[in-house]
């Protein structure tokens, strides 16, 4: 009986163990089998759902750590791949822990701090520490499958974070994923949209 990566090209399993590695996890102890989304139907996963995945929570250390988990690289960015959304506005002065106020700079925080982990962090390197201190911990929700097939709503309710890891994932007519309040991350080797 072969496995899962057994009938992976060579280039594919390679690809496969990096994106587990990045979460580290391997191929060995968390590949699992795939999950089909009925059309017309809602299925609900958690970290505790038991079925053919593999599902966990990691807690990040600091940002640094977010942003290798769920950001985009700062060596991504380049004169000819620019980071397109707008940089924080830098006031006079910056804006320190003494200073912040939860009911007038979370959203200005937020803007930050996803400046830091899904844009060039050294934009708002400064921010770093208020960042980690008014944030905490990010709770990713790791999801891991071979396939996804998606005919219905697949949620993930009640998550700060979810990072969806498969091989290949398959969306159908009507088929989607909800994730109401919280980042989604999408690591597929091969999305299709199928009619």
């Amino acid at each position: 009986m072969s496995t899962f990566m057994e009938d992976l090209s060579t280039e594919e399993q390679s690809r496969m163990e990096g994106a587990l590695r990045r979460y580290g996890l391997n191929s060995k102890d968390h590949l699992c089998g795939g999950l089909n989304v009925p059309k017309h139907a809602e299925v609900t996963v958690t970290r505790h759902t038991n079925d053919n995945g593999f599902h966990c929570n990691i807690l990040t250390k600091d940002a640094d750590h977010a942003k290798k988990l769920i950001g985009v690289p700062d060596a991504a960015y380049t004169d000819d791949s620019p980071y397109t959304q707008p940089l924080p506005a830098k006031g006079n002065k910056t804006l320190t822990s003494a200073d912040f106020r939860p009911q007038k700079h979370l959203d200005e925080l937020r803007h930050i701090a996803n400046t830091y982990i899904w844009g060039p962090s050294h934009e708002v390197a400064e921010y770093k520490s208020l960042i980690e201190e008014h944030t905490g911990q990010l709770d990713l929700s790791m999801h891991v499958y071979t396939t996804l097939d998606i005919r219905g709503k697949l949620s993930f309710p009640g998550e700060q974070a979810v990072s969806i890891l498969a091989h290949t994932i398959n969306f159908y007519p009507g088929g989607y994923n909800d994730v109401v309040g919280a980042h989604l991350i999408v690591n597929a080797q091969i999305i299709n949209h199928k009619t």
